[in-house]
């Protein structure tokens, strides 16, 4: 009789935890709240008190999805998103784990990524209204301070104009953001 209750108990704990693998409740969140910043004469970034949008991260299993929205912006534009190393006030160079290399010829979900770092996110399309949606799947990311593919503390910063992202990488080149400002940003951080 006890092997059976044992073995009943140890089925309903496969399938409970087989059942939870999927489960989006269990999900990793992370969350960047992005504000308007304005950068000083000393070269560093004044954060304003004026929110511009969220991106919201969610890792199931090794997929990390990134939602973000953008609102209060120029109508009809179009606006480039990366994952920066540093700080909201004082960023550095793109987020690329750690690597010199291009991330262009990396494949993320089994697609080429075909951008110049890991950490750029894309462009997000500004409509009449002055907002815009753009979601982005990769495994090329995750919410885990222990992997070395984490995302948790790094800055997503929003740009003042769209980029093409294929065109550096068709290129071999870096690309610089001199001529494309900073506007927005916020720190990556795990939600509570």
């Amino acid at each position: 009789m006890k092997f059976y209750f044992f073995y009943y108990l140890l089925v309903i704990c496969v399938i409970i935890a087989c059942g939870s693998a999927d489960n989006p409740e269990l999900a990793i969140k992370a969350t960047a709240t992005l504000r308007a910043v304005v950068q000083n004469n000393v070269g560093e970034f004044d954060v304003l008190q004026k929110d511009i949008g969220h991106a919201i991260f969610t890792q199931n299993k090794n997929i990390v999805t990134v939602n973000i929205t953008l609102f209060g912006l120029p109508p009809n534009s179009t606006k480039s998103v990366h994952i920066h190393e540093g700080t909201l006030k004082l960023p550095a160079e793109h987020w690329n784990m750690k690597s010199l290399n291009l991330a262009c010829d990396l494949s993320s979900l089994g697609k080429p990524w075909d951008k110049p770092y890991i950490g750029d996110i894309g462009n997000v399309p500004i409509g009449a209204a002055g907002t815009g949606e753009l979601i982005v799947q990769t495994d090329l990311w995750s919410l885990n301070k222990t992997d070395t593919k984490n995302i948790l503390g790094k800055v997503v910063y929003v740009h003042q104009q769209g980029e093409d992202f294929s065109m550096v990488c068709a290129m071999s080149g870096s690309h610089s953001h001199a001529t494309n400002l900073k506007i927005g940003g916020g720190e990556i951080v795990l939600e509570k």
